[in-house]
C-alpha cells in the first residue's frame, strides 16, 4: 500500500492513487494499530496533494475512505479502550521477566527510588529503553538513523514515515492499553515495519555499487540469528509436545463433528492453553465455543467479561445438577473436558450424561 501511494503521486495516477487508500485502510480490520498508521500516512499524503495542487479531487476520496475505516473500525474495536501514561513499562517489562531479568534492574530501580536518586534513575531508564529497543528492533535500528534534512523535491514522503515511526515508538515506551494493558507491543510492530523501509533507505543513499551489494549483504546476514534461533524455539516446543494434538484427541473430534448436532455450542473446561491461544476444537470438531481463542480476543479488545464470568459460575458448581443447570441457561450444549477432569466437577456421572469418552477426553451432555 506505501509503495503503491507514493508511485501513484510520483506518477499522478489517480486510480492507483485511490487504490493504495483502500490497500492501507483496511489494516484496521488487520490491527488497530496499523491502521492509526495508515490514517496518518492518507491524512498526510492527501493534505501534501492538494496543498501542491489546489485540486480537490484529491481530498474528496479521503472522505469516502473516513467511511469505510468508519464500516471497518467499529465491528471488530467496539471495544477498544484507550492509552493511560505507564512511562517505560515495556522496557521494564521484558527486563523483568525470562532470560534478562538476570540483569535484576528491576531491583536497582527499587534502590534508587527508595534513595530517590533520579540521576540513577534516568540513567537506568536510558538503559532499559536502548537495549529494550535494540533487542526488539535488530537490525532495523539502522533506519532510525536515517534521518537528515532533506531539500528534495518529494522529501515529504520520507518525513510521512520517519516521524510517524518516531511517535509510535514513544506511545510503545510511554503508555499502556486500558484493555489489553501490553497489547501496545504493537506500536513497536508498525515502527519496526516502517524502519526496514527507513534502513533500507540509508542502505542505498549511502553505498554505492559493489559497496551496496556488500553493505546489504552484511545487513541480511546480520538478520539471520534471530528468525532462525526462532524456528528452533519453535521446533523445539513441537519436540515437547506442545503443539501436538494427541490421536485420542483427534478421535472425541472426529466423533464430536460426526454426530452432534451442527448448532451445538460446545464449552471448554478452564485450563487448556491450547485452546486458550486458538480455537482448535472449534476447527476440528466444526462447531462452535462458548469462549475459546480467549488470547486473540483480549488481544482484539473484544467484550468477553460476561461469558467469562458465565464460565466461572459454571465451574463453581457445587452438586451435577446445579452444574447441567447451569450450563441449559447460558445456552451450552456439551461441555468439553481433558482427563482428569477438574476436581470441582468430579461428579458421579451416569452413562447418560456422557456424549463421548476415552482415554484422554470427557464430554458431558448438558440436557
Amino acid at each position: 500500500g506505501i509503495i503503491l501511494l507514493f508511485y501513484s503521486l510520483k506518477e499522478k495516477k489517480i486510480l492507483q492513487y485511490l487504490a493504495s487508500y483502500v490497500i492501507l485502510i483496511s489494516t484496521l480490520g488487520f490491527k488497530i494499530y496499523f491502521g492509526i498508521f495508515s490514517i496518518i500516512l492518507i491524512a498526510g499524503t492527501a493534505a501534501f496533494a492538494f496543498m501542491k495542487s489546489r485540486n480537490p479531487k484529491f481530498l474528496l476520496p479521503v472522505v469516502l475512505i473516513a467511511i469505510i475505516a468508519l464500516l471497518i473500525y467499529f465491528p471488530i474495536n467496539a471495544g477498544a479502550g484507550g492509552l493511560f501514561f505507564a512511562p517505560f513499562s515495556w522496557p521494564r517489562h521484558y527486563f523483568a521477566s525470562g532470560a534478562l531479568q538476570v540483569l535484576q534492574w528491576h531491583l536497582q530501580e527499587q534502590v534508587f527510588w527508595e534513595h530517590e536518586n533520579i540521576r540513577r534513575l534516568a540513567i537506568l531508564y536510558l538503559q532499559y529503553t536502548v537495549i529494550f529497543l535494540f533487542t526488539i528492533l535488530g537490525t532495523r535500528i539502522v533506519g532510525l538513523f536515517s534521518f537528515s534534512p532533506r531539500v528534495e523535491k518529494e522529501s515529504f514522503r520520507y518525513y510521512l514515515i520517519y516521524i510517524p515511526t518516531i511517535l509510535f515508538l514513544f506511545l510503545g515506551i510511554f503508555f499502556l492499553q486500558e484493555v489489553g494493558i501490553y497489547n501496545t507491543f504493537n506500536f513497536f510492530s508498525v515502527a519496526a515495519l516502517t524502519l526496514s523501509l527507513l534502513t533500507a533507505d540509508i542502505i542505498t543513499r549511502k553505498f554505492k555499487g559493489k559497496w551496496l551489494v556488500l553493505a546489504s549483504a552484511l545487513l541480511v546476514l546480520s538478520t539471520i540469528p534471530r528468525p532462525a534461533a526462532g524456528a528452533l524455539g519453535q521446533v523445539k516446543s513441537i519436540d515437547k509436545g506442545g503443539y501436538l494434538i494427541g490421536s485420542e484427541e483427534l478421535s472425541a473430534l472426529a466423533y464430536l463433528k460426526e454426530n452432534s448436532p451442527k448448532n451445538s455450542v460446545i464449552l471448554v473446561a478452564p485450563g487448556d492453553s491450547l485452546d486458550y491461544n486458538s480455537p482448535y476444537i472449534e476447527y476440528f470438531g466444526q462447531r462452535p465455543t462458548y469462549l475459546s481463542n480467549l488470547n486473540i480476543l483480549e488481544s482484539h479488545n473484544q467484550k468477553t467479561k460476561s461469558r467469562e464470568e458465565t464460565v466461572k459460575e459454571v465451574f463453581s458448581s457445587k452438586t451435577k445438577k446445579e452444574l447441567f443447570a447451569k450450563l441449559n441457561t447460558a445456552g451450552i450444549n456439551l461441555l468439553y473436558m481433558k482427563l482428569p477432569i477438574p476436581s470441582a466437577l468430579d461428579f458421579n456421572y451416569s452413562q447418560n450424561d456422557i456424549f463421548y469418552r476415552n482415554s484422554e477426553v470427557l464430554i458431558l451432555k448438558a440436557t
